[in-house]
């Protein structure tokens, strides 16, 4: 009888740590498979720069928060700026390392890689202001500002200061042409929105443009020139002594220009993310003094969220499963700001963080008051 009551003592014991302990093939299992996110990035070329920002951005993140990319794993592509690289550089993400999803920089890139990526129904987060781009799309996030959203606010900026008529130059590419459009879209009846010159990304002779700015009077002109051009625009308004109240783009975010601007971009104004201070203060210690902070945010914050997302992943997700994940996110006090996803019949599916008015002041940027 003894013995009978001991088998079934050892019986219930084996029972207990059956059913409290992990059974390590399943955690295994669980663990085992590996979220992979694709980065397709201009890390040479024209915008090497802002590629860098992005991956600075979620190096920073992942330094900071290692426990949140234990089973994700980030693969990187350089676009050299080119449109043609950027889809080579997607399919090769997709096809070669398969990665799960992909973060794509440059309005150009995701113009060129969305409709490709929702025929083939893979999850595509870009940096784009043009809301059609994901509009009525189930694959195409945009993790940016809108050109709606810069325009509302710097012209509600300028129109707390009286300031009621505006000329624009404008890069003959669909960012910059965007963003004019959503400045103009703006204004109110009395107010005005010319845009006096066209230019190709060769183009670098602005001068007969700036006699005729000179001659107008606008209350503000628009820079909405390229990387490389605002900056010789600039320097040569410096030359012909034309003084300049202006606003441009997050092009202006480039250290390395507004130096090359000189002293004539002093007091330029733009709308563009709002970054917070600690974060910034972060990531000058990391990656040094002068580096672009908007687009570090952004790669930070979409790092940070993935993470968080998926860090305790038990399966392959689907890519409709990705989406149905991310439609739920949010951001809570990111380096961007708080702002979480969102699905507007006019803008699509979109992560828009918070936008502020910024002002180059010394050859440093600061908050426009």
């Amino acid at each position: 009888m003894k013995q009978v009551f001991l088998i079934l003592h050892i019986l219930v014991i084996s029972l207990f740590f059956t059913l409290s302990t992990p059974v390590f093939g399943q955690e295994n299992q669980k663990s085992k498979y590996r979220l992979k996110v694709g980065w397709v990035l201009p890390l040479s070329g024209v915008w090497i720069e802002f590629g860098d920002a992005i991956r600075n951005g979620f190096t920073l993140a992942k330094e900071e928060h290692p426990n949140l990319f234990r089973n994700i794993d980030f693969v990187t592509e350089d676009t050299e700026s080119q449109n043609k690289k950027a889809l080579s550089a997607f399919h090769s993400l997709r096809q070669t390392a398969k990665v799960d999803l992909t973060f794509v920089w440059a309005h150009a890139h995701v113009q060129t890689i969305a409709p490709v990526a929702e025929k083939l129904e893979h999850p595509l987060f870009g940096v784009t202001a043009d809301g059609s781009i994901s509009k009525g799309k189930s694959f195409i996030v945009r993790f940016a500002f809108s050109a709606e959203q810069l325009g509302r606010t710097l012209s509600a900026y300028y129109r707390s200061q009286g300031f009621q008529n505006y000329g624009a130059l404008v890069w003959e590419n669909s960012f910059t042409k965007d963003i004019a459009n959503g400045f103009a879209a703006s204004l109110k009846q009395d107010e005005s929105f010319e845009i006096l010159d066209n230019f190709q990304g060769s183009e670098n002779d602005f001068k007969p443009s700036l006699l005729k700015l000179k001659s107008r009077g606008y209350d503000a002109v628009g820079v909405f020139l390229g990387p490389k051009q605002f900056s010789l625009f600039y320097r040569q308004a410096l030359a012909m002594q034309i003084p300049l109240r202006s606003f441009g783009t997050h092009y202006f975010e480039s250290r390395a220009e507004v130096v090359q601007a000189g002293s004539a971009i002093d007091g330029a104004e733009f709308a563009s993310v709002m970054i917070d201070s600690k974060f910034e203060e972060r990531y000058f210690r990391r990656f040094g003094e002068g580096k672009p902070t908007t687009f570090a945010a952004s790669g930070y914050d979409f790092a940070v969220l993935t993470g968080n997302l998926f860090s305790k992943l038990t399966h392959r997700p689907t890519a409709r499963e990705i989406m149905e994940i991310f439609s739920k996110g949010f951001i809570n006090n990111g380096a961007s700001g708080t702002y979480h996803f969102t699905n507007k019949l006019d803008e699509g599916p979109a992560f828009q963080p918070p936008v502020a008015v910024k002002r180059i002041r010394g050859g440093k940027i600061e908050i426009a008051r």
